[in-house]
């Protein structure tokens, strides 16, 4: 377990030395594996180990950091305890997990970070992460409900409603009852996954953007952005999903 109260030393003496050569742009979510031979250790399982690039008997932290423009420092750290881990008493016991530590998801982990670092007033940034975080749709809503802006990688399979691609509204009041508030669907009005409608965009849509230097040449890709609404659930639940903060998602290609 990590020492909150030395944590808070730290970024408190760390964070104004940073922001004198520029502002905090960006909280960056990420994590990191620890690869290991035994089964002892808190949380060790066979999992993705981003560090190996597959999955590997590991352990995992989630982390949060405040970044500038020149460097970043970790704020919140913590260790992803699976579901088997957390499940199984006599595993608990002897590696000494408290009790309130109960299984968590990485996206409700790094929320929880965020919250805290929003409690604490740490200068808000704009929140970066990849796909297991982006593709979830209460780690999203959270972000946002929290007055964040948000960079967040999701998955190819995504389905969104964007461009001409747009559901029925809800069936018409007939003046008695509930109002109706499930958005519909029907052969013609169907969503579209984000793979689809970047293959679907002509060429002209997109831009090359460099980002940085790498180690062999300058890192750069083909980008275009759509303003669009995330569509998984609107047919169950009332009304269309709100938009991005920005209401614009940035699309990759990967050519």
């Amino acid at each position: 377990m990590r020492d909150g109260l030395r944590d808070l030393k730290v970024r408190s003496y760390v964070l104004p030395a940073m922001q004198k050569k520029g502002p905090l742009t960006a909280w960056i979510v990420d994590e990191t594996g620890f690869v290991k031979r035994g089964t002892h250790s808190v949380g060790v399982a066979r999992q993705y180990c981003g560090r190996v690039g597959k999955k590997e008997n590991c352990q995992v932290a989630v982390s949060l950091s405040a970044a500038t423009a020149t460097g970043s420092l970790p704020i919140a750290w913590r260790l992803y305890l699976p579901e088997e881990w957390a499940s199984d008493p006599q595993r608990r016991r002897a590696a000494g997990v408290p009790e309130q530590v109960q299984f968590q998801t990485k996206p409700q982990i790094a929320l929880a970070q965020i919250r805290q670092a929003v409690e604490d007033g740490v200068s808000p940034g704009v929140v970066l992460a990849d796909e297991v975080y982006g593709s979830n749709r209460e780690f999203r809503e959270g972000v946002a409900k929290l007055k964040l802006g948000y960079s967040l990688a999701v998955r190819s399979t995504t389905t969104v409603w964007a461009l001409e691609r747009q559901p029925l509204p809800p069936k018409p009041w007939k003046g008695k009852g509930r109002r109706a508030t499930r958005m519909r669907r029907d052969q013609t009005h169907q969503p579209v996954t984000v793979k689809q409608l970047a293959q679907e965009l002509p060429e002209k849509a997109w831009r090359e953007v460099a980002w940085r230097e790498g180690s062999k040449e300058t890192l750069c890709s083909r980008f275009t952005a759509l303003r669009v609404r995330p569509a998984y659930g609107d047919d169950r639940k009332g009304g269309l999903q709100p938009e991005p903060p920005s209401g614009i998602i940035p699309i990759r290609s990967r050519r």
